[in-house]
């Protein structure tokens, strides 16, 4: 439902032409390079192909919960946005399939049913990004995407869909990922440290000399994915797991000593925990 007092702007292009910028306008094809249009509404605008590339949408409000601006139901497909500035952005049912979101700014935007198709979103920042899960609600859709080098510390994407996508020295620290589908997508050299996993789609996924400190995968099958060089030696990497968690080759693959010493190397505060676990048994061991 579009706003009793829909706010309609104008600007003038990249090109010199002047746009009026409304719901449900049509823009396509129009050269929008670096415009600053924090309270413009276009909810349900067609932006297919458009040059939106360091464009500003954001109003600078971080203390809301909710995001500011309107680009509810918008097309965005094959739109080159990048370096843009979406961040707490409701981008609900925007249709940004095939567009350019190179480096773009998403922090904080609200994703229900929006569709990242076959994007480009190298080194896009999606941290705190968020959708409503829950029955009914569709979650965003990001297959086939690249999503290599982004950031998406603290988000909710559950029932996400990463299917085929390229997402290579990812940051997923923290992130709520349960149900999330990651078929066949390149996640090698990822940080899920902190992260969950329950019952993730994980077939044919590629998560190699990825970080799996105190992640949670509780009911999730990882028979079928690549784990290699990931350390899964529980009184180091802290990793929650049950009885409906499935190994490849059914069980964890238990590391040797050059990799547990690179591990500590590489994560000091596994070594502080086994210093720590060392001292209380050596005082245990004196009180015998």
């Amino acid at each position: 439902m579009l706003p009793r007092e829909a706010l309609v702007t104008q600007v003038v292009g990249s090109d010199g032409r002047q746009y009026i910028l409304g719901p449900r306008v049509s823009l396509v094809g129009a050269d929008l390079h670096g415009i600053v249009c924090q309270d413009a509404d276009l909810s349900f605008a067609d932006l297919t192909n458009a040059d939106l590339s360091g464009s500003s949408f954001w109003n600078g409000d971080t203390l809301s919960n909710q995001p500011k601006n309107l680009l509810v139901g918008a097309i965005l497909r094959g739109a080159n946005l990048e370096g843009a500035n979406l961040g707490y952005v409701d981008l609900t049912s925007a249709d940004l399939t095939g567009s350019n979101l190179r480096g773009a700014n998403l922090r904080g935007t609200k994703l229900d049913k929006t569709n990242f198709t076959g994007a480009g979103m190298t080194r896009a920042d999606l941290s705190d990004a968020n959708w409503k899960s829950r029955p009914g609600v569709e979650s965003a859709n990001f297959s086939d995407a690249n999503l290599s080098y982004a950031n998406f510390s603290s988000a909710r994407l559950e029932n996400a869909n990463f299917s085929n996508c390229n997402l290579s020295h990812s940051n997923f620290r923290w992130v709520k990922l349960n149900e999330a589908n990651f078929s066949y997508a390149k996640c090698d050299h990822c940080d899920f440290s902190m992260a969950e996993l329950r019952k993730a789609k994980l077939q044919g996924t590629d998560l190699s000399d990825s970080e799996f400190t105190s992640i949670d995968v509780c009911g999730t099958d990882l028979t079928g994915c690549n784990l290699s060089r990931v350390f899964l030696e529980d009184e180091f990497s802290c990793i929650k797991c049950d009885g409906d968690t499935r190994w490849p080759h059914g069980n964890r693959t238990m590391p040797i000593e050059s990799e547990i010493l690179e591990y500590l190397r590489r994560n000091p505060r596994a070594l502080r925990r086994l210093e720590k676990k060392n001292e209380r048994t050596s005082r245990e061991l004196r009180r015998m």
